[in-house]
């Protein structure tokens, strides 16, 4: 039985589908406010919670015999100042975390679900075609995108060493964004605000990155705020983040001439 830990965006569709599909009985907690709701139709049960509600989520996962768990989506970090309701199991871990940032308290909240009996599972072990794959290319990086893409790689990879977000954007030398509380789409459009069109945006995996939470994701509604914001170009991080519906992302770069490359390392682009 395999239990959804249900975010935004089309990721939590995706993978209940395609499992649902291969056999496997999927049932999702689903956060208001967060969750598309047609998530109800590609599962066998589901509940909504508000987020902060961990005890709720394991009680209802422990219902149903849930044995493997997946985290998919995120919730956005405004609603979370906004609207943020602990139980006493989701107080107990942020207690042992110590910490409210990213890393430390999605380990200590995957802890807690092993310590119920279920084992967290990356969604790219669950679907392994949702992983970046090496080599991904859309164009030609010019030389002022690549020497761009340098820099964005190195102010992203500091970044996330701070546990802070995951995107930097680079304009012809200079750093113009850098990715904080609100996600990446808004920082995105932030520097199309800033610089205008042609800048280089670069979303790597965090230096500590647990590969079972929160890996950097692309679907096809990020390129569309790219090409909105009249972005020049897309570094993506290969075998370290997760492409949705990568023919439409494709389809959709190459109509709009968005340069996209995915690489494992900054020596792939020196």
């Amino acid at each position: 039985m395999l239990g959804i830990v249900a975010g935004s965006g089309i990721l939590p569709i995706i993978i209940a589908k395609a499992m649902t599909e291969r056999g496997a009985v999927v049932v999702s907690a689903c956060h208001r406010g967060e969750t598309d709701p047609g998530l109800a139709d590609q599962v066998r049960e589901f509940t909504w919670v508000k987020a902060g509600q961990l005890g709720k989520i394991i009680k209802f996962f422990r219902s149903h015999k849930v044995t493997e768990v997946v985290f998919a989506g995120g919730i956005q970090r405004p609603n979370l100042l906004r609207g943020f309701w602990p139980d006493f199991t989701a107080i107990a871990v942020m207690a042992r975390a110590g910490s409210v940032q990213d890393d430390k308290l999605l380990r200590e909240i995957a802890l807690e679900f092993e310590r119920n009996g279920m084992q967290v599972l990356a969604p790219h072990i669950v679907l392994p075609e949702l992983l970046t794959p090496a080599g991904f290319c859309v164009g030609e990086l010019s030389a002022q995108q690549r020497e761009d893409a340098l820099l964005g790689w190195r102010a992203a990879s500091a970044l996330g060493e701070l546990d802070v977000g995951q995107t930097a954007i680079v304009h012809r030398g200079m750093v113009i964004a850098l990715e904080g509380i609100e996600g990446t789409d808004s920082c995105i459009s932030r520097a199309g605000e800033l610089c205008g069109a042609g800048f280089t945006v670069v979303k790597r995996a965090k230096p500590q990155q647990d590969s079972r939470l929160d890996l950097p994701t692309i679907g096809d509604t990020t390129i569309d705020t790219l090409l909105t914001a009249k972005a020049g170009a897309l570094v993506i991080h290969a075998g370290s983040s997760l492409m949705l519906n990568p023919l439409e992302i494709e389809r959709k770069a190459r109509a709009g001439k968005l340069v996209i490359r995915s690489v494992h390392d900054i020596a792939e682009l020196s």
